[in-house]
């Protein structure tokens, strides 16, 4: 930078820009006091004129002092000229210096601008340095924790895979699917266990495994009764009857349900018990009675001669008649409105002390009717049932029977629905059961035993839930 050197001494030379006006000023400020001389000069000079005129002799000197002030006054002129150019040079510098120390400023503003946004810039920088870390940590930790849950997935996938292989071979160790002949070792080629399955594809028909032999899994649905014939579909009803020995007429004798119901009883005919006298005994150890026959009360202890009932010979002599003793004991009392000689042997039967109870007979039966069970809900079953009673539960709709342990389904309780294609068992085993020995069992799950109730398998049976 150039210095510049004003009117003071060496020590006081100015180098600063920041001073460059104050200098100008200073220049202008000696601009004027050499035209301040200039001026002065001038108006010497013109005295000097005038008193040339009236000194001669001073006019010389005053000529010579005039030209000496004409060439100070020139000098002084030159010297002003320079100090105006200088001051213009100088108000120019002082311009341009102001000019720069504006330009200067705002620089310096906008670098200051530009700090702090340098500044804001690195401490995003920094944040975003700082949140970058933080995500990448995380992201690390993600990663391992991913990688610790793919491991464990794997082990859980291979767990899963290994449980399911192991069932289903149980399960194949125990379906053995399809086969042509009664298999003797397992899919795998071990040895059979007890309550396997198959389905034999020529005979069509599942089958069991019971530990050493293979018996069919079911019964066909045509040698069962349909619970909803009620019977019904028997192939011979006459021979079913004499099977059952309820021989109708022969085993027991048949009621017309509009004669005599439970109601009637002690009040339109009296009841009947196993010495009431039977059908064969009428004109034989008792006369039967209609409403024109003289009643007991009709007649004597005396009577003597013969009473005709029919053409048939009633009573002949006073022994044969019947006391009030023999009421309810020999015979039974009949009222004349009640039971008259055309009902004998027809709607009702008359029966003597010697006749058998129903327990005593083997009853069959030979028409096309039906037999009406005793039907009841599992509540209203016999409190004290005795082997062999027959009767329809309500509740499962099924015919069963006891067989002087528990109660069980027989005929058409294990029967196929659907037409005979599908085998139903409930889903709520609602009885305590034990599977004997002897026996293996089988139904299609799942299944689920009602509270109190217990299901025992005896050793070395199976019960197999499908």
């Amino acid at each position: 930078m150039a210095i510049y050197r004003g009117p003071g001494g060496p020590g006081d030379a100015t180098a600063d820009s920041a001073n460059t006006s104050q200098v100008a000023q200073d220049f202008a400020t000696q601009a004027g006091v050499s035209a301040a001389a200039a001026a002065a000069s001038a108006t010497t000079a013109s005295n000097a004129a005038t008193a040339a005129g009236a000194a001669q002799t001073a006019a010389e000197a005053a000529q010579a002092a005039a030209e000496t002030a004409e060439t100070n006054a020139e000098t002084a002129e030159t010297n002003a000229e320079t100090a105006q150019t200088a001051a213009e040079a100088a108000q120019t510098a002082a311009e341009a210096a102001q000019t720069a120390a504006e330009l200067a400023e705002t620089n310096a503003e906008t670098a200051e601008t530009n700090a702090e946004t340098a500044q804001a810039a690195a401490e995003a920088a920094q944040l975003a340095a700082e949140t970058a870390q933080t995500a990448a940590e995380l992201a690390e930790t993600n990663a391992e924790t991913a990688e610790t849950g793919a491991l464990a997935a794997q082990a859980a996938a291979e767990s899963a895979r290994d449980s399911a292989l192991a069932a289903y071979d149980n399960f194949d160790d125990r379906y053995l699917g399809a086969k042509t002949s009664d298999p003797t070792l397992d899919n795998d080629g071990n040895a059979l266990v007890a309550g396997a399955l198959y389905f034999n594809s020529v005979d069509g028909a599942m089958r069991v495994y019971t530990g050493s032999v293979w018996v069919d899994a079911y019964a066909a649905g045509t040698s069962f009764l349909a619970k909803a014939n009620n019977l019904s579909d028997l192939p011979n009803v006459a021979t079913a009857r004499q099977n059952l020995d309820l021989e109708i007429g022969v085993d027991v004798q048949a009621y017309d349900a509009t004669i005599l119901k439970s109601a009637d009883i002690g009040v339109t005919v009296q009841g009947y018990d196993a010495n009431t006298l039977k059908s064969s005994d009428i004109g034989v150890t008792v006369q039967g009675y209609d409403a024109d026959t003289a009643k007991y009360d009709d007649v004597t202890a005396n009577f003597t001669g013969t009473l005709q009932n029919g053409g048939h010979t009633v009573l002949t002599t006073a022994s044969d008649y019947l006391d009030s003793a023999d009421i309810g004991v020999t015979v039974q009392a009949y009222d004349s409105t009640i039971v008259v000689d055309a009902d004998i042997g027809v709607t009702v039967q008359g029966y003597d002390a010697d006749t058998v109870k129903y327990d005593d007979v083997n009853p069959s039966f030979t028409d096309t009717g039906a037999l009406k069970l005793p039907v009841g809900t599992e509540a209203q079953r016999p409190g004290t049932p005795a082997a062999g009673q027959l009767r329809f539960n309500d509740d499962t709709d099924e015919f069963e029977g006891y067989n002087g342990t528990e109660w069980g389904a027989i005929g058409g309780g294990g029967a196929a629905e659907a037409g005979g294609s599908i085998y139903v068992n409930s889903t709520t085993a609602s009885e305590t059961y034990t599977i004997a020995s002897g026996t293996n069992g089988f139904s299609v799950g799942p299944i689920t035993v009602d509270t109190g109730v217990t299901i025992t398998v005896s050793s070395g049976q199976r019960w197999l839930i499908l």
